[in-house]
């Protein structure tokens, strides 16, 4: 299979991980990311500010084959409002990096989305997000607005996308917990959902997978 993964340069991670297993298993791997991986012609860096820099390298990547089968959309950041202190009176927030945190959650999967899309016919849209979008009853972590607000609406980027794609996409999200510093655990959540990403069919499309270990 063609792969699309935007993110993925971040060694010890598992957008980084997948796309290792995932040309071991003889699948061609392109990816978008921030960082760049040593000696890898298959990956280019984008300026993740421009829009415009963004389609151009997406569209370099989908000539290099004759299609893309599966979009994977694994960047996000730590996000802007995320310490208790920005949620009291007087309380600062630093709008450019908020407004970041919403664009590279929301509007650049978004741009990309719909510039893959002109290079598959039927296939996977996969997003990586997390269940702090759906665990309301949570207790941790509930300062993290922007990553969690950014994901939130990812989702719903997600669902508009596989209700009005016009190319037979499935398109779903990946509710993971990666425990990088349990590697047992990791590897057990790792293997779910890099399995999920190849064996899901059409009845995922507008739904979440959760995995957990």
């Amino acid at each position: 299979m063609n792969i699309l993964v935007i993110g993925g340069g971040e060694y010890g991670k598992f957008g980084n991980d997948f796309v290792i297993k995932a040309r071991e298993d003889g699948h061609r791997v392109l990816v978008l990311s921030h960082r760049r991986r040593a000696d890898d012609p298959d990956q280019v860096i984008a300026n993740f500010t421009s829009t415009n820099d963004i389609i151009e390298k997406v569209n370099f990547l989908c000539k290099l084959v004759d299609q893309i089968d599966i979009m994977l959309y694994n960047t996000s950041a730590d996000g802007e409002p995320r310490v208790p202190i920005a949620y009291t009176s007087g309380g600062v927030i630093n709008e450019s990096l908020y407004l970041f945190n919403f664009r590279l959650h929301a509007v650049i999967p978004h741009v990309i989305a719909n510039t893959v899309m002109e290079y598959m016919r039927g296939g996977k849209m996969i997003f990586i997000t997390t269940d702090m979008i759906h665990d309301r009853e949570r207790s941790k972590y509930l300062e993290n607005v922007g990553y969690c607000g950014g994901k939130a609406f990812q989702h719903q980027l997600m669902l508009a996308l596989a209700e009005y794609n016009d190319r037979n996409l499935t398109v779903s999200s990946i509710s993971p917990f990666f425990d990088y510093n349990n590697k047992e655990c990791y590897k057990s959540v790792f293997d779910a959902a890099y399995n999920y990403i190849f064996d899901h069919g059409e009845e995922m499309n507008g739904k979440i997978f959760e995995c957990f270990d």
